[in-house]
């Protein structure tokens, strides 16, 4: 639905009486968003719930630990080779 300007007006009006610029009122409305306008935060934590679930479902972090593990066990050997040799 579009914007509700009471609604908008109402929220922003409440911050500048308390005290709070009007640019940082409508930043923080905009941030917060109204009871019929999402705010950005809602986005943003959705977008890092997303990030967080994606990382743990393709960590890496095993896997390189699991290649460094290979590469120092072929660097070792080879090094014994080179030893006897």
């Amino acid at each position: 639905p579009p914007v509700d300007l009471r609604e908008a007006l109402e929220a922003i009006g409440q911050d500048v009486m308390e005290g709070t610029s009007p640019r940082r009122a409508l930043s923080e409305m905009l941030r917060r968003g109204t009871k019929n306008m999402p705010g950005a935060d809602k986005p943003a934590a959705e977008a890092n719930r997303r990030r967080r679930e994606l990382l743990q479902r393709n960590n890496l972090d095993g896997t390189l630990a699991d290649i460094k593990k290979l590469l120092d066990e072929a660097v070792l050997a080879e090094r014994k080779e080179l030893a006897r040799a």
